[in-house]
């Protein structure tokens, strides 16, 4: 009975190591099976740096060779894992190599996403042609700056051919590296001009304590020009090309910048005459006392003089020495004595008069000119 007990837990034991050993079997046929219905396209997949891994399985796995009803149960089912998180305040992963797997029933396979940046660097509002003026070299890193994802950027620019003392048209090459070596690179126009200095207005009619202030235009090196007087005695002018009327007469204002001259030629005249009249409320002149024929004397002169009629007055006074020791009624007559005898109808041929009114109401004339 022993020996029967033990030879049926001989056959139990060996059956079930039978059945464990089919299902094995069948569970890597299986899996073997479906693992040949997992095919990548590529072990390897890349993504550019900036943009995301698809989560399309598609376009991982190539089913091709599958018939209809199995390539869709796979596309329904299989499931795609990537271990792969964006970069830091980025909505896109950083650049590096990550591990992927799609799974289908009991069947795996496994694959890597590699984040790489192969795109050059970008020049922002690029000026293929550059202007400048003999011994100026531009600020060439204010104008090219480039972009890149990646953030630092080299900007460097090759003007080895160019020759800033002499005007003409120069090739230069302006190159953009980032920290991943990728590089752009480019050809510019250089062109060197002649420096300009230009003033704007180059002729002024002033009087006598007028101030203007000269307009130039200067590019170059220079960014100031110097101004000269030519006759200080005249005009004056400081460093800013602000002008000064200090007496009648020409002269010129000398511009220099960058080795080049300009003038502007400056007329002065004298500060005009305002005639004086009079009336019987008071004195008024009717011109500025200039060139005067007669100094003025001493205030309140006096003198017992006649009037216009011949008749003695009484004891008058006056500020000044009166022109040919006349008296007035009226301005009229005064007006009339003057134009008569020194003025277009006499023979001096003065322009014009100061006139005054004595204490005795009486006009008479101060001053001619």
């Amino acid at each position: 009975m022993k020996e029967l007990m033990k030879k049926y837990n001989k056959m139990v034991v060996g059956c079930s190591i039978v059945i464990i050993a089919i299902v094995v079997g069948i569970i890597t046929i299986n899996a073997v099976s479906n693992n040949k219905k997992l095919i990548l396209k590529n072990e390897v997949f890349y993504v550019e740096y900036g943009n995301i891994a698809t989560t399309n399985i598609r376009e991982y796995l190539d089913t091709s060779s599958l018939d209809k009803d199995t390539k869709k149960d796979i596309l329904d089912h299989a499931v795609l894992n990537i271990d792969i998180g964006n970069e830091l305040d980025k909505a896109f992963p950083m650049i590096g190599e990550y591990e992927g797997s799609i799974s289908y029933k009991d069947a795996t396979v496994k694959f890597k996403i590699i984040v790489q940046d192969t795109v050059a660097p970008t020049l922002i509002d690029f000026k293929p042609y550059q202007f400048t003026y003999v011994d100026v070299v531009p600020n060439y890193a204010e104008i090219y700056i480039a972009s890149d994802l990646s953030g630092d950027v080299v900007v460097e620019i090759n003007d080895s051919n160019i020759n800033y003392t002499t005007i003409g048209s120069y090739e230069a090459t302006v190159t953009a590296t980032d920290v991943y070596d990728n590089v752009f690179s480019i050809k510019i126009t250089v062109v060197v001009s002649e420096p300009v200095l230009e003033v704007k207005q180059k002729d002024y009619t002033l009087t006598v304590d007028d101030t203007v202030t000269l307009e130039v235009t200067i590019k170059g090196k220079e960014e100031k020009a110097t101004f000269t007087s030519s006759d200080s005695n005249i005009v004056t002018v400081d460093e800013n090309g602000n002008i000064v009327a200090i007496n009648q007469g020409s002269t010129t204002i000398i511009v220099t910048a960058n080795g080049k001259e300009e003038t502007a030629n400056i007329t002065v005249n004298a500060k005009p005459v305002t005639n004086t009249n009079t009336s019987s409320g008071g004195s008024s002149s009717s011109g500025a006392n200039s060139s005067n024929t007669s100094n003025s004397n001493s205030n309140n002169n006096s003198s017992s003089n006649t009037d216009s009629g011949g008749t003695p007055s009484n004891t008058c006074t006056y500020s000044y020495t009166p022109i040919d020791e006349k008296f007035f009624a009226s301005e009229a007559e005064m007006k009339e004595y003057f134009t008569n005898t020194y003025g277009p109808k006499g023979t001096k041929e003065y322009h014009g008069y100061g006139g005054s009114i004595d204490s005795c109401g009486r006009y008479y004339i101060d001053s001619m000119y």
